[in-house]
Parts: structure tokens; C-alpha cells; sequence
């Protein structure tokens, strides 16, 4: 064991504070070992992994502990002293414990969740693993979409919001504890289980082109793996419980006061895997935002829709009233009247973001965004004449129907905004910033895009060209591109099935290389990334059942291609996708 390291982990822990110390435990309860698969610092910024360690140790028959991605210099003394992945609370070996749970945000961590199994010494292949190994399970956000890419690591998947589907995961487990169940007997019980998919239960044929033939549960597993949703999201309030300065939001108590968001723009997850939308209620947000402020610390208000919160203006003063300082996580360019910017800007906020999204009125359409560049400009000028001149914008190249002179209209939007950022800097006499971030469409599962193929690489890098060609010495403007080759990795990972273990083997193999992993592979990336999908195939993940009919988002599809635009989601008068 390196001292090092040891040392390390308990510096760290030390480093942090907590809402409220974690529930001492009696007897010998059931060790659960939390592992993020990325750096300490993105991991303690998920208010999701947050929560589920939480409420873990909330049950008195459970213990969590939590495991991160070492960085280079720590990954290294790993590998020179021979030390395994340690948890940081009381840095013990995480195979020693009965269960390992990895939380997965980011496609592109799925080659991190493989170097903290080696790590850990738990073999990759579920199918070399038995009961004196860690049961090891994974959910999160990359669960909901497609967990097919994974399917041969994990020995099962929690398909679902945790509210709803961990008490009864760990009450299965309470029954059958994993070291001491043979591995079938306990996957017998936990099938039983909404929510839970155990891939060694179905069994994928493909036929001579590559796509799914059938897919046939084997056993008592169902044909559909329900999503989970917690309904009441008032059961329990998702906010901040660690504190720490290495963390994107050191200075911030986060809130999660809504989830799920209603507007259905066409290329984003959150607009329907987390449907219906669902609003946190005002007092319980409150009494959370008390205790932020009670230890001066500023409010982060999250979720995917935050300007859809009933009562935001309502709730935004009574905080600002009660001494409070608030910061918001999305808000829609076309929602940011001038009292909200006043929130902001008495809260401290210097920088503002806005997402535009995509080049052209027209594209907006396309991707149901459904904003005019003159909404774009006049609710900028509202920005800057409030004093906030920086801004942040948020666009997207390369998405399905877009042309090489749309993007040329990023040019010429960004430059008119320009414009009005010198106005106002003339008027409060200072210079402002503009930090546009270009990234590129990638096609995501249940979502009305996930028949669209990534663009070509070539086509991505010559878009990049036309901006860099008329935004590359305009000052006080930064620009940030997306790599095209990441954006294809992780449209790879994205979209494909089971075969991409092989893959990600490989990639493992090759410490992280995928250019490398690719040329080794027996299969053609090409068929996942760049093939335009039929509208009957069989996709990977359409045996996870969100309650969204396909034929929904195929419509929406082709609503797409007309470039017309969906009405948002009314609760609880919408019924046309299906979820209600």
C-alpha cells in the first residue's frame, strides 16, 4: 500500500464538510463502494452522485464509500507501488467490498469505468466474475439512453431515477446479500424487480447486415425494461450534501427544483427521458435555500428547464429578500426578462449563458428550438444594458439538414452581437467578453435524431473552417471548438450494441486510444456513426421502456425535416407522446 496515496485520500476527505454527518451504522451492514469514473472534482459537481450516496447511507443495513478516477501522478504510484482503488473514506480496497456501483453521466467515461475495475483487480467480464467478487451494477444518465456498449462488464443496470428504484434494489439485496447469494439465484430475485436489467438474461441475434434481428429474454426476464420515475419528487429534497473547493461549484449549495423539461427540442435527452416534467414545491425549496445561505453560501437553482419553474420570479426574491445570492443553470434565451437579469446581477453573476443552439431561424425550427435571430438580439440587448457584458453562447454545428452557408450565419450573428457589446461597453465604459462554444450534433437514443447519422468529419472540420475564416481576429471574442473525432467517438458509443465491448477491450488495451483500439477492431465504426437508420430497424435500446412511443419521436422526425415546430409539453393536457 502507498502511504502516498493513503495520505492523499485522507487529506482530501478532510477538505470537505457535510450537510449533515453521515448515520452511524450497527452491526456488520452491506458495503457499497460509489465510483464515479472521472476526477474527484466532476464527480463531487453531480448532484446525482451526490444523492445516491446519500441515500444509501440513509438505510442502516448499507455502507458508502466513494472511489474516483486517480489523476496521472496518483494513477501512476497505483501502478508502481502495486496499490488497488482505495475509497476515500476510510481508504480500503475497493474488491473487499460486497458491491460496486458505478455512476455514469458521459458516454466517453465508459473507458474510465474499465481502468477502475483493472485497478480495483475485479475482472472486466462479468462472466469471470462469481460471488467472491463485488456484484458490480451502474446507473445514471448513460443507463437511461443505451447501456448495450457496457453490457458485458456490468452484471446489472439500474434503469431509472434512484428515488424510485433503489429502495427496492437494496431491499433485494437485504434478502440475498451478493458475497453470500450464488450469483443466478440473486439475479432471479432482482428481475423480479422494475427497473432492473440484467444483460446475461437476453440473449442478441444479428443478421447479414449487421442490424438486430431479434432479441429474446431468457427466463423469467421481461421483454421491456421499464424505466423507473419517481412520480412525488418532493419525497426528498436533491441538494448539495459535500462541500469541497475542488469542484466546479466550490462557493455553491445546488438545488434541484425541477426535473424533466417540455419543450422537445429535437437533439437533447433531457427533453424526453426524464418526461413528465415535474416542479420541486416553493417551501421545501426554501427551507434547503435557509440553510445555503445560513452559511453563506450562494444558490444554485437546477434543472433542465429552470425557466418553466411555476413560481422562479416568486421564488428568485424571496431569496434575494432573505440575503441569499442565486445563480441559475439553463435558462431560455427568450425567458431572460429583465427582472430575471436583475436577479443575476444583484446575485454578483458577471458572465451570462445563452444557448443559441443552432446557425440558422431556419435550423431553429429544425431542432424545435423555434427562435428568431432578432428574439436572439433583443433579449442579448437586454443583457448588456443591464451591465453584464459577458456572454457566453452555445451553439451546435452539423446537425441533420444544415448547409455549409447557414453555419456562415454564425459569422454573422456573432458579429452583430458584437456590435451591441461595444455599444454597452461605450455606455458603462469597460470592455466586455464574448466566449463562443461551437459543438458538434451527435445523435443520441430516444430522441427524435437518433435515426440521423454524425456528419462527415471532413464536413465538420470545413464549418469549423467558415467560422474560424470570419470570427478568428474579431477581439474580445474567444472561441472554443468541439474535436470532431471525440464528437465520433462518442456518437460510437452512443449508438451502439453489445459488439462495442470488443471495442472497448481494445480501447482499454491501448490506454485510452480509440484511434489506435479502431484499427484493431473486427467491425466498422462507420455502420454505427455514419449510417442513416431505417424507421422499422431495431435499435439497441428500444427494449428500454420510457413510456415515449416510437412512432412519436418518428413523427417528430419527420415534423423535422418539414422544418416545422411541437408546441411544448402541457401537463396535464398533453397526451401525444405517451408517457402520460
Amino acid at each position: 500500500m502507498s502511504e502516498r496515496l493513503i495520505r492523499n485520500l485522507q487529506r482530501r476527505l478532510r477538505a470537505e464538510s457535510m450537510k449533515s454527518p453521515l448515520p452511524r451504522k450497527i452491526g456488520r451492514p452491506i458495503e457499497v463502494a460509489l465510483l464515479y469514473p472521472n476526477g474527484y472534482h466532476l464527480a463531487m459537481s453531480s448532484l446525482g452522485y451526490q444523492s445516491v450516496f446519500q441515500q444509501i447511507n440513509e438505510d442502516p443495513d448499507f455502507l458508502c464509500e466513494r472511489a474516483f478516477l486517480p489523476d496521472r501522478r496518483d494513477f501512476e504510484e497505483h501502478r508502481r507501488t502495486g496499490t488497488p482503488l482505495l475509497t476515500l473514506e476510510r481508504q480500503r480496497p475497493v474488491q473487499s467490498f460486497d458491491l460496486v456501483a458505478f455512476s455514469i453521466s458521459y458516454e466517453m467515461d465508459e473507458v474510465n469505468m474499465l481502468t477502475l475495475l483493472d485497478l480495483a483487480g475485479i475482472p472486466l467480464d462479468r462472466r469471470e466474475r462469481d460471488s467472491r467478487y463485488p456484484l458490480v451494477v451502474a446507473g445514471g444518465a448513460v443507463v437511461f439512453l443505451n447501456p448495450e456498449p457496457i453490457s458485458d462488464f456490468i452484471d446489472l443496470f439500474l434503469v431509472g431515477e434512484a428515488e424510485e428504484l433503489l429502495p427496492e434494489f437494496l431491499d433485494v439485496l437485504r434478502a440475498f446479500p451478493p458475497r453470500q447469494t450464488e450469483r443466478e439465484t440473486l439475479f432471479d430475485h432482482l428481475e423480479k424487480v422494475p427497473g432492473i436489467y440484467i444483460p446475461s438474461r437476453y440473449r442478441v441475434t444479428y443478421d447479414d447486415t449487421g442490424r438486430i434481428e431479434k432479441r429474446t429474454p431468457i427466463g423469467g426476464a421481461p421483454p421491456k425494461v421499464v424505466r423507473r420515475l419517481v412520480t412525488d419528487i418532493d419525497r426528498r429534497v436533491n441538494a448539495t450534501m459535500v462541500f469541497t473547493e475542488e469542484t466546479e461549484f466550490s462557493d455553491m449549495h445546488l438545488i434541484e427544483i425541477a426535473r424533466g423539461c417540455p419543450w422537445g427540442c429535437r437533439f437533447c435527452t433531457a427533453g424526453f427521458i426524464y418526461l413528465p416534467p415535474r416542479y420541486r414545491d416553493e417551501e421545501k425549496i426554501l427551507a434547503e435555500a435557509d440553510r445555503a445561505i445560513a452559511a453563506g453560501r450562494k444558490i444554485g437553482l437546477v434543472g433542465p428547464a429552470i425557466s418553466d419553474y411555476p413560481t422562479l420570479d416568486e421564488l428568485s426574491r424571496k431569496i434575494l429578500e432573505r440575503g441569499g445570492k442565486l445563480s441559475y443553470s439553463s435558462l431560455r434565451i427568450d425567458s431572460l426578462y429583465p427582472e430575471r437579469i436583475g436577479y443575476l446581477k444583484e446575485s454578483g453573476q458577471r458572465t451570462v449563458t445563452v444557448a443559441v443552439e443552432a446557425a440558422s431561424p431556419r435550423l431553429r425550427d429544425v431542432i424545435n428550438k423555434g427562435l428568431s435571430d432578432e428574439a436572439i438580439l433583443e433579449s442579448v440587448t437586454r443583457i448588456l444594458d443591464s451591465g453584464t457584458l459577458n456572454l457566453k453562447i452555445y451553439i451546435m454545428i452539423g446537425l441533420p439538414t444544415e448547409q455549409d452557408d447557414e453555419v456562415a450565419g454564425i459569422v454573422d450573428l456573432t458579429l452583430r452581437i458584437r456590435e451591441r457589446l461595444l455599444e454597452a461597453g461605450k455606455k458603462f465604459g469597460r470592455i466586455g467578453r464574448i466566449t463562443l462554444s461551437i459543438n458538434n450534433f451527435v445523435p443520441k437514443p430516444f430522441t427524435p435524431f437518433q435515426w440521423c447519422p454524425l456528419a462527415p468529419l471532413d464536413t465538420l472540420k470545413r464549418r469549423k473552417e467558415i467560422i474560424l475564416a470570419g470570427l478568428r481576429r474579431v477581439p474580445n471574442l474567444r472561441l472554443n471548438f468541439e474535436s470532431p473525432k471525440e464528437s465520433y467517438f462518442q456518437a460510437l458509443l452512443s449508438n451502439g450494441d453489445r459488439r462495442l465491448g470488443t471495442l472497448l477491450r481494445l480501447v482499454h488495451r491501448f490506454e485510452g486510444n480509440f484511434t489506435q483500439a479502431l484499427k484493431a477492431w473486427e467491425h466498422d465504426p462507420c455502420f454505427y456513426v455514419h449510417r442513416q437508420r431505417d424507421p422499422d430497424e431495431i435499435l439497441p435500446w428500444d427494449f428500454i421502456e420510457h413510456g415515449i412511443e416510437k412512432r412519436y419521436l418518428f413523427r417528430e422526425y419527420l415534423k423535422a425535416l418539414k422544418e416545422r415546430t411541437t408546441i411544448p409539453c402541457m401537463i396535464p393536457l398533453c397526451h401525444r407522446c405517451g408517457v402520460c
